[in-house]
This record gives C-alpha cells, sequence and structure tokens, in this order.
C-alpha cells in the first residue's frame, strides 16, 4: 500500500491509501505477473483476503488524510472500510462495497465463509460485526449489529449460523467472546 496524492484544497494536500494486489503465477519456467489492480485502502492481513471460485475478495481499511504542503506530519480527515471482488482472469474490480463503516473505523478482523464474508470494524472500544451475502455480485447485501461495546480481532464460525467474535472489551483490560447470529434485519449478538 501507499499514498497517492490528491487534490490541494485550502493550503492542504490530500492523501488517500491505496493498495497494488499483483497475480503472479508459477510454472517450471519461474514466475510470471499475471496482471495486478490497484484498490482504495491497505491491506490489515492475510484473514482480509480469500480465493473463492475465481474471485479474490479483499477488505481494506480506506484512509483519508491531508497535511500542509511543507509539514510531515499527516492528519487523518477520514477512515473506513472497503470490499472488493476482483475477477482473477481480468484482474479487475468486478463488485464492490465502498466505505461500508462508520467513519474513524478501522478493519479489525475478517472471515470469508463460500458466499458469505463477515467483517469487525472498530474506533476505539466500539464495534459494529458485519455480514455480506456474496451469492450475487450484482447485488450485495450487508447487514450489521449496530454499534457494541469492545470489538473482535478475531472472528471463528462456530457452526449452525454462529459466529464468534474474540477480542477487546469495552475496557482494553477486559476479554472479549461474543456470539453473534444473522437475523432478519441484521446481525445480533446472541451471547
Amino acid at each position: 500500500s501507499y499514498y497517492e496524492y490528491g487534490a490541494i484544497e485550502n493550503g492542504m494536500q490530500h492523501y488517500t491509501t491505496v493498495s497494488e494486489i499483483s497475480c503472479i503465477g508459477y510454472s517450471a519456467d519461474g514466475f510470471d505477473k499475471r496482471g495486478s489492480v490497484i484498490v482504495d485502502g491497505y491491506v490489515l492481513d492475510q484473514y482480509s483476503m480469500d480465493e473463492y471460485e475465481g474471485m479474490l475478495r479483499v477488505f481494506t481499511t480506506t484512509e483519508e488524510s491531508s497535511k500542509q504542503p511543507n509539514n510531515w506530519g499527516l492528519m487523518p480527515r477520514y477512515t473506513s472500510a472497503d470490499l472488493y471482488v476482483i475477477d482473477l482472469a481480468t484482474m479487475q474490480v468486478r463488485a464492490s462495497v465502498k466505505q461500508f463503516a462508520p467513519n474513524g473505523d478501522t478493519m479489525k478482523s475478517a472471515r470469508f465463509e463460500g458466499n458469505t464474508a463477515y467483517a469487525c470494524t472498530a474506533i476505539q472500544q466500539t464495534d459494529p460485526v458485519f455480514f455480506f451475502d456474496l451469492s450475487d455480485l450484482d447485488n450485495i447485501t450487508v447487514k450489521e449489529t449496530g454499534t457494541i461495546a469492545g470489538f473482535s480481532t478475531s472472528l471463528v464460525n462456530f457452526g449452525d449460523g454462529f459466529l464468534l467474535g474474540i477480542g477487546q472489551g469495552d475496557e482494553w483490560h477486559k476479554l472479549k467472546l461474543e456470539i453473534y447470529t444473522e437475523g432478519a434485519y441484521g446481525v445480533e449478538s446472541y451471547c
């Protein structure tokens, strides 16, 4: 990931974080670059990416910052999260859900299971957990918990429609173990 320069407004230079994702093939002849795509944001970790049926699904934290031209310090203007679905045959973005998290949130954890994906974003000690139905890439549906105490740094499929969130509680010294389930209108905290 790197910063891409944006416009200068009111004496401030604006920046956006972007990432280049490259597809590398390997054969007896060695490595070959099959293509690349640039998406907004940066990828948290390997759990934020998943390959399924020829598509690469990627969660990113998007970040817009600004600074005075001769100053070193960047000031965040906006952070959120994006989901991209990239066709590996063409290395083109096939579908996306941009800025699905509240302003200020960053990606904390992700989990992919077939045609579904879960993401936890957080700002300080509160989070929403999001559920994405990816079965129809022309109509991706999103459900969420709304703001709840603490945040999950790991999401684990607990079976039978339940998702286990493990992470920080409402205070830094507290452990959080929370079980979620998909309800009719959102993701619900089960216990």
